[in-house]
């Protein structure tokens, strides 16, 4: 994908007839890839551009059900000229940290939340999901009932949906979330932990992510040549922010009415 091209970079998902075609506006590296591995987990077409000539030349020669396009461009791309009822989604800015030198994770996660509204992915992924179900379903054959009613267990289908409650305090709200972390971790463990790894302080930065022999004496090693204090990074650090009142550790006693809860300020005096 380079900026000069005005060609768009397809991102397939094999194995799938039923899919809707998205295109991402991003120029951050992170942030772009998490999007094409969620949206690829769930069995959508992903085309990407760079800035707002890539993309509007990729609208005028391409059709797509949505456009996801960054904040600072949202006002510059005229998608909806070039499509009319397109479905444009605003990638909101990531939000400025001293501490944090990546992208962090609580804000990729949240990207899904707008993702999934139910007129869009999520009712389109969900319709097709539930025509394969019982297709599959009704595809299930055997020549007794005790097989047959084993067979019926080991090919379930039901997917159990947690209530809106449960998934707005979650920290990964959805599998297509969950997916896009697990995809990125296997393409790119360095990448990946690293990222993570970030997120903390460090007295010293690694000098090498990993080392590892599986020959004559199998070990592994991570962060090689880094310093960290996981007690600092557990306590301290977050006695300069607002996590200084939330919750540490919360004690539950024999009885329902014996609860204790200690902050994180609480438990440095």
């Amino acid at each position: 994908m380079t900026k000069n091209n005005a060609t768009v970079s397809n991102i397939n998902t094999p194995g799938t007839k039923e899919r809707l075609s998205v295109l991402v506006m991003e120029d951050n590296a992170t942030i772009c890839n998490f999007l094409i591995n969620y949206l690829r987990s769930g069995q959508y077409q992903v085309s990407t551009a760079v800035d707002v000539e890539q993309a509007m030349d990729a609208l005028q020669h391409h059709k797509f059900d949505i456009v996801m396009v960054d904040l600072k461009n949202s006002k510059k791309l005229k998608a909806a000229a070039c499509q009319p009822g397109i479905k444009i989604i605003t990638i909101p800015a990531c939000p400025a940290d001293d501490k944090l030198k990546e992208v962090s994770v609580d804000y990729l996660t949240s990207l899904c939340a707008l993702l999934e509204p139910a007129d869009t992915l999520d009712e389109a992924r969900k319709q097709t999901q539930t025509k394969a179900s019982k297709q599959a379903a009704g595809e299930i054959v055997t020549e007794d009932k005790q097989k047959k009613e084993i067979t019926s267990m080991m090919e379930e289908s039901w997917v159990l949906y947690p209530s809106p409650e449960f998934v707005k305090e979650a920290g990964i709200k959805s599998m297509g979330c969950y997916n896009a972390l697990y995809q990125w971790s296997i393409r790119d463990p360095e990448g990946f932990w690293g990222h993570l790894a970030e997120q903390l302080d460090w007295y010293k930065k690694w000098d090498k992510f990993m080392e590892y022999d599986f020959t004559d004496k199998p070990f592994i090693k991570y962060f090689i040549g880094g310093k960290i204090n996981l007690s600092y990074n557990c306590l301290d650090r977050h006695l300069d922010s607002w996590r200084k009142n939330k919750a540490a550790i919360i004690w539950q006693g024999e009885g329902e009415d014996e609860v204790k809860t200690y902050t994180y300020q609480q438990l440095h005096y």
